[in-house]
């Protein structure tokens, strides 16, 4: 199990992704792998300030603002610990438990506000924390969280968290090829705003979706707002609609979204859909990463969703292009395709509404 999560991190690390467009899935691998109720990850922009982050055990809105706060440097955390996260995130700190952070007993530690407002309320009795670098730059941190009656991480956890650090680092680098087609990730989501820009309804999956819109990249310029509220340029697209409907896209970290804004009930609402794209060999690798293929497999049908050549996987990988096809008939035949195109049809263009 170990290894093969590894290994699915590993390419993960490696397709040509925005850079938040595979946190859930990479994050889900960490969870297994460690024996972790749940996990986080912030990441940071070029002046240190959080840029964005995911978990989907405490929300992307107050509960990582929760954290952002606390990994700032703030006298609180230097009372616990003695140091802030943005130093040891400077720093390039290895893995480390929470009884390694805290300068006071855990007893006295369950009383304070820091954990009855970031652990209490998630059920979280304990956590280890890593920074991610990618090419010795500091991205950003990572959580893993225990509940109440589980073991204290240990010595395996943090090895293992220093051991897929560097592989989410990898993953938070920019990597997109415009050239990758993109395909729906889930189902539209819905919300109704009134003409200035107030929220009437939305339902969860938009909400999200404006969460991730108010984030930023990694190593980028800008800092985040981890709130779902309309984006400042959709917001003014909303207050001057007219009688047609619209069609705006925007792109960030996430990836792509395509947002149709229309008018209801005369012009004193608008109806606002929301569809968020991801490339298709991320969309391959949802598909397939939990079917039993060969590491070698899975990854043939990722780069025949980036297109790429036989040759270029022999090259890419330095083994000869007869094992690449050999993968390839092997891949075929467990899934029962003839072809890459019937690869696409069923396990892409098929699946692709069904998943966010």
């Amino acid at each position: 199990m170990k290894q093969t999560a590894l290994q699915k991190l590993k390419l993960l690390s490696t397709l040509r992704l925005p850079p938040a467009a595979a946190v859930p899935d990479a994050l889900a691998l960490v969870e297994s792998l460690i024996g972790a109720k749940g996990s986080l990850l912030l990441w940071s922009n070029a002046s240190g300030d959080v840029a964005g982050g995911y978990s989907s055990l405490i929300g992307m809105e107050d509960g990582l603002a929760h954290y952002a706060t606390q990994f700032s440097n703030t006298q609180r955390e230097r009372d616990f610990g003695g140091t802030t996260f943005e130093e040891e995130l400077r720093n390039g700190v290895p893995a480390e438990r929470l009884s390694d952070v805290l300068q006071i007993p855990k007893t006295e530690f369950r009383k304070t506000d820091g954990y009855r407002i970031m652990m209490a309320p998630y059920g979280i009795e304990d956590l280890a924390r890593v920074v991610v670098m990618d090419e010795g730059l500091p991205r950003g941190g990572l959580v893993v969280f225990r509940g109440p009656g589980e073991a204290e991480f240990g010595q395996r956890e943090l090895d293992l968290l220093n051991e897929v650090a560097p592989l989410i680092g990898a993953l938070l680098r920019d990597t997109e090829d415009p050239e990758v087609p993109v395909i729906a990730a889930g189902r539209p989501t819905h919300a109704v705003f009134d003409s200035d820009g107030t929220m009437r309804h939305c339902s969860p999956w938009f909400r999200q979706h404006l969460a991730m819109l108010n984030q930023n990249a990694p190593g980028g310029s800008g800092a985040t707002r981890f709130e779902a509220s309309l984006p400042d340029a959709i917001a003014a697209r909303a207050r001057q609609l007219q009688n047609l409907p619209q069609t705006v896209v925007c792109s960030n970290a996430w990836g792509r979204f395509q947002l149709y804004l229309e008018p209801v009930d005369g012009e004193a609402h608008c109806s606002l859909v929301s569809i968020r794209m991801v490339p298709i060999n991320l969309q391959m690798f949802r598909s397939l990463h939990a079917r039993p293929l060969s590491d070698r497999q899975l990854q043939v049908a990722c780069a025949l969703a980036e297109s790429s050549s036989f040759h270029q996987m022999a090259s890419d990988w330095q083994i000869s292009r007869h094992s690449v096809i050999t993968h390839a008939n092997h891949l075929y035949g467990k899934l029962g395709v003839a072809n890459k195109d019937q690869l696409m049809n069923r396990y892409v263009w098929a699946s692709g509404l069904d998943q966010d």
